[in-house]
């Protein structure tokens, strides 16, 4: 079993211990304030048409130059579950998000926002760039 990890005060920031995903990982416990000024989000979902890789799993996804994740499937035994990317920007908007995809390429796709936005499901399509969400 993992080891166990108890849950820190509300509105407390704590860097727990993982192997997940490289840099820090941080867990922040809102505390159920739905103060729209301080837990905003987004989140993305990703499209390649023209890949084996159709959801773009295994790409790194950089929001705002900071906030990096990487594009993975849950789910048990042999199945998978696709869910978007949720990424908290608490006070910030999203101004900008580089993806660098699975396929071998190292330049990054780059999208910027203006106005910035945040509350919302962005889709990604990577010949497309960014398209309305179904």
């Amino acid at each position: 079993m993992g080891k166990v990890l108890a849950v820190p005060a509300p509105n407390k920031l704590n860097k727990p211990p993982t192997n997940f995903e490289e840099g820090p990982t941080f867990v922040h416990i809102n505390g159920g304030h739905l103060d729209e000024k301080r837990s905003r989000w987004i989140k993305i979902r990703l499209f390649d048409e023209k890949s084996f890789n159709r959801y773009g799993v295994g790409a790194k996804i950089i929001v705002n130059g900071n906030i990096m994740r990487r594009h993975t499937v849950g789910g048990e035994s042999f199945s998978g579950v696709m869910a978007d990317i949720h990424v908290g920007l608490g006070q910030e908007k999203l101004k900008k998000i580089e993806i660098i995809w699975p396929s071998g390429e190292q330049r990054a796709h780059v999208i910027t926002f203006e106005p910035p936005i945040y509350n919302q499901r962005v889709c990604i399509n990577k010949t497309k760039n960014q398209e309305g969400c179904p």
